[in-house]
């Protein structure tokens, strides 16, 4: 009676032990599985880069052969994706990811492989920043940067700018005179239509007489094609530098939107009248003359 039993009992045994052998998936003696892998968050973000990185928690029982991270702007990116490749081997490790697009949303995750597979991460998520708006200046700080005047004479001045050095005007004629911006400002301007012009002005040598209409009008010529602006009020004089930043679109400068991308894609001068009084020896200074870009 008892040998039934007994050979059920040994059955029930070997059931068991059987179930939980097929149900053990953890890396053990002769067994491997795919690496377990942490992600490192992301920092450093800029408009194209950023860093991140992982640590590698277990081995899986087979050697590391390749880690990184891969990012992707789908939710959950993996190794068919973008990827940094850093190295082999257990612990942990930096990622650098470039490339990247401005002002866009990525997902990242870290990863690593064995003989058995690839593991990943959980996902960290970061957007770009905005790219750096592109400018074209002069700032006067080492010379007068290739400008010229009309109906004057040109001064340069190391110091007393906003800040460093700056140019300066000196009327020596009765008209109205001006500078000529130099080359670096002439041609295909089109990346900065929608952004702004800006520059500081300020009345160096008062000569006592009256103020004119046309000092601080600024004109962007191409062949025939000109527009104008005037952004100093008449009867204003400046006794210390003060900033003007002149929207670059077409409402802002009179002209329609053709005729303003047709003016900004070849521009063959710039002037600015400087002339602020009638008669002669009144002097004005310029600094920081500026395009700046738009940027969204």
């Amino acid at each position: 009676m008892k040998k039934p039993w007994f050979l059920f009992g040994l059955l029930v045994l070997s059931v068991a032990l059987s179930y939980s052998c097929s149900g053990d998936n953890s890396a053990g003696p002769g067994k491997m599985v795919a690496p377990a892998v942490s992600t490192i968050a992301v920092s450093a973000i800029t408009d194209t880069t950023a860093e991140c990185g992982g640590t590698i928690t277990s081995d899986g029982g087979a050697a590391i052969t390749a880690r990184g991270v891969c990012w992707s702007i789908s939710a959950m990116p993996t190794a068919a994706d973008n990827i940094t490749t850093d190295g082999t081997g257990s612990g942990s490790f930096t990622s650098s990811l470039t490339g990247l697009t401005a002002s866009t949303h990525y997902n990242v995750r870290a990863y690593a492989t064995n003989s058995a597979g690839t593991g990943y991460g959980g996902v960290d998520s970061f957007t770009t920043t905005a790219p750096p708006p592109e400018v074209l200046l002069s700032s006067f700080d080492t010379d007068a940067e290739g400008w010229s005047v009309s109906g004057g004479a040109l001064y340069y001045k190391g110091t007393g700018g906003n800040l460093g050095g700056f140019i300066e005007f000196q009327d020596n004629e009765d008209q109205c005179g001006f500078f000529r911006a130099p080359n670096k400002f002439l041609g295909d301007l089109s990346e900065f239509s929608q952004g702004t012009l800006s520059f500081d002005l300020k009345n160096t040598v008062d000569n006592g007489q009256v103020m004119l209409a046309c000092y601080g009008s600024i004109r962007i010529s191409s062949g025939s094609l000109q527009a104008e602006k005037n952004v100093v009020p008449y009867n204003t004089y400046l006794d210390d530098w003060t900033a003007f930043s002149i929207p670059l679109t077409s409402d802002d400068w009179g002209v329609t939107p053709a005729e303003w991308d047709a003016l900004l894609a070849d521009v063959t001068e710039i002037i600015i009248y400087m002339d602020t009084q009638m008669n002669y020896s009144d002097r004005t200074g310029l600094d920081n003359f500026c395009f700046t870009s738009w940027v969204p």
